[in-house]
């Protein structure tokens, strides 16, 4: 997986928030058009949108969870959890799934995967949760899963421990590419509005005109409506007031 470790191990020699934050938009690009998480051979998870959690000294992104499964643990899953130990419990309610890309403890680096095509399925499972769960009840071979058992739970931190998901594909073809701002964050932070989502299907997003904004801004895209239609689907106005108040 030479293509992905290199930048990967970039981000460790770079002091420049801007760096950091184009170094991750490029990690997520790879992730999203190069690479899928393999859970099984009958089981593969192809990313659509997803948020980059990189904390290190140099740029301390204080929205990132720090668990000890987000470092050192390159290819493999993070289920989330109410704490910041393996030994806390496994979310089913409000759970979420990162790909781990840390290469060292000295560093923290979890891809949460918001959406994903499953195999080749015409449809995607959007959210966090809602595709975490269908992954947990593959997982468990329970398709009527609404909670975890300590069975369960003791399945899926063998599965997290033992298994590294990441693999190479070939390439995807995507017709749109968006950075944008990660959903759901403490709007204090600093760091909650950089643009460290990226999203190649505008139907998954929660925020569609935002989304859509940084689309414009990003490839220089000029605030017409007849752009926006396009990009959209349909006219906005709060689109043309924030680029032309720029």
């Amino acid at each position: 997986m030479k293509e992905i470790n290199l930048p990967v191990s970039r981000l460790s020699i770079r002091h420049n928030r801007q760096e950091h934050i184009n170094i991750l938009q490029e990690i997520n690009t790879l992730v999203l058009t190069q690479y899928a998480l393999k859970i099984d051979d009958n089981f593969t998870v192809y990313p659509v949108e997803v948020e980059a959690y990189y904390y290190s000294h140099s740029f301390p992104d204080d929205t990132v969870h720090k668990s000890e499964l987000q470092k050192n643990r390159f290819g493999k899953c993070y289920f989330h959890r109410k704490g910041q130990h393996r030994a806390n419990k496994i979310l089913f309610s409000r759970s979420g799934i990162d790909i781990c890309l840390s290469e060292s403890d000295d560093y923290f680096f979890g891809m949460l995967i918001r959406s994903a095509k499953i195999n080749d399925e015409d449809h995607v499972e959007t959210g966090p949760q809602r595709l975490a769960q269908r992954i947990y009840r593959h997982i468990c071979d329970d398709e009527t899963l609404t909670n975890l058992s300590e069975e369960n739970r003791s399945v899926l931190t063998d599965f997290e421990r033992n298994t590294t998901v990441l693999v190479r594909t070939t390439v995807r073809k995507v017709p749109l590419f968006i950075h944008s701002s990660r959903i759901g964050l403490n709007n204090e932070s600093p760091y909650a509005h950089l643009p460290l989502r990226s999203l190649t299907d505008l139907n998954v997003s929660k925020q569609k005109e935002k989304d859509v904004l940084a689309y414009m801004r990003y490839n220089g895209v000029a605030p017409t409506p007849t752009n926006i239609r396009k990009i959209l689907g349909s006219n906005s106005n709060r689109i043309i007031q924030q680029m032309t108040s720029d």
